[in-house]
């Protein structure tokens, strides 16, 4: 089974209480019992001293979303990836915890749908850049992407005007994150590739985070017959 990623919703971004951003009633998909949920986070200029987390309510109360990558932060930008297994419902209300008071100017949220994948991810990883257009962009560095595997990334930068060019990725959302820029890509072609984002600002800060998911193994099927033969034993 090949692994699929779809956006399920990017909504803007969300005014804090008491340091938590609520996106609520979000898409998530159509229900499977496989289905993965991917949370990116990408904020600017936001207090992440004690970390940032993600809570889930798909319909039976907040559920903690596993971390998938690092913080990757660099000065005021950051990026992260939580997910989930969530089989049940069709929109969810995301808690992104922060520290302080949060801007909806300063914080996104990108919501993917996973199918096909093993839930852990098989490799993952952050890159950070102090002047991420020519001079040097964000980069994974080396990756493999398994056969019917799938790489997810996202990142942000200081400078909402910037756009952000992918390679040996496909690039989805490219926007300005309010007082920001932020931008996603994915990947499902297998092989061993470089993958990078390059900004249009000089001196551009940026934050990378990034994951590679493997496909779940699908087992043989079995009728539950079984063939006797009639021979006699002595």
């Amino acid at each position: 089974m090949a692994v699929t990623i779809s956006l399920a919703a990017a909504p803007g971004g969300a005014t804090s209480s008491g340091g938590i951003a609520t996106y609520s009633s979000q898409s998530i998909g159509a229900a499977s019992e496989e289905r993965f949920i991917v949370a990116i986070v990408l904020a600017e200029d936001i207090d992440i001293s004690g970390g940032i987390s993600v809570t889930i309510d798909f319909g039976s109360g907040d559920t903690a979303m596993t971390a998938l990558t690092a913080d990757a932060t660099l000065g005021n930008v950051h990026a992260r990836l939580f997910g989930l297994l969530v089989p049940a419902g069709a929109t969810a209300t995301f808690k992104v915890n922060f520290i302080g008071a949060v801007d909806a100017l300063n914080n996104r949220l990108f919501v993917f749908r996973v199918g096909g994948a093993l839930p852990t991810p098989a490799a993952n990883g952050t890159d950070t850049s102090t002047d991420m257009d020519a001079t040097d962009p964000l980069t994974t560095g080396s990756i493999t992407i398994p056969t019917d595997g799938a790489f997810l990334a996202g990142i942000s930068s200081d400078n909402p005007a910037s756009t952000a060019t992918w390679a040996n990725a496909t690039e989805g959302q490219d926007t300005s994150g309010g007082n920001f820029h932020v931008s996603t890509a994915t990947r499902t072609t297998p092989g061993t590739v470089t993958v990078t984002c390059t900004g249009t600002v000089n001196g551009e800060d940026g934050a990378l985070a990034w994951v590679i998911f493997s496909p779940r193994v699908s087992l043989p099927f079995f009728t539950g017959r079984t063939r006797f033969s009639n021979r006699r034993f002595s």
